[in-house]
């Protein structure tokens, strides 16, 4: 007769260590993806082929890599026609100087972006996150209320717009 043991200590095992597996073979792939893209894309840039769609996913692929100041001049040497496309690069360029934790280049960033697109969301989201940041609550609740202006079932603000009266009730 063989013991039951061995076999349920297996089975509790291999449940245990199969979504481990899945999980560190998911980021694999995705590490390999972004290292693939990101050679291509250099590779274009080197060479001066790179067009306006790929400077923003190269400008993408330096934000995951945490190359912020990559992303900052790749962007800002692009010369962007199209508005709702420089909205965007201007929330991106934002977005690396948040990262970095220069709250006011990103406000200045997030500003232009919605001076072009008033109705951008990630900007006002993006905005009110910095308003909260440097301590300016009246400037952030005003800023979740435009984005609650443009989208009104968007839950995120009604969270924050709730954080921010509650830390503060003189708001």
């Amino acid at each position: 007769m063989t013991s039951l043991a061995p076999r349920i200590y297996c089975t509790i095992l291999l449940i245990f260590l199969f979504p481990l597996f899945m999980l560190i073979t998911f980021q694999l792939v995705q590490i390999i993806n972004i290292e693939a893209q990101f050679n291509k894309l250099s590779q274009k840039d080197l060479a001066g082929d790179l067009d306006n769609d790929d400077a923003f996913v190269l400008a993408q692929v330096y934000v995951k890599k945490k190359l912020w100041l990559s992303s900052i001049r790749l962007l800002e040497s692009k010369s962007i026609e199209n508005l709702d496309s420089r909205s965007k690069y201007f929330n991106m360029v934002g977005f690396s100087y948040y990262s970095m934790k220069q709250y006011k280049l990103a406000k200045v960033y997030y500003l232009r972006a919605l001076k072009l697109r008033k109705d951008y969301l990630i900007a006002l989201q993006n905005l009110a996150k910095i308003y909260e940041l440097t301590k300016e609550f009246s400037l952030a609740l005003q800023t979740y209320n435009a984005v609650l202006f443009y989208y009104p079932d968007n839950s995120l603000a009604v969270k924050s717009i709730e954080r921010i009266r509650n830390r503060d009730s003189r708001i």
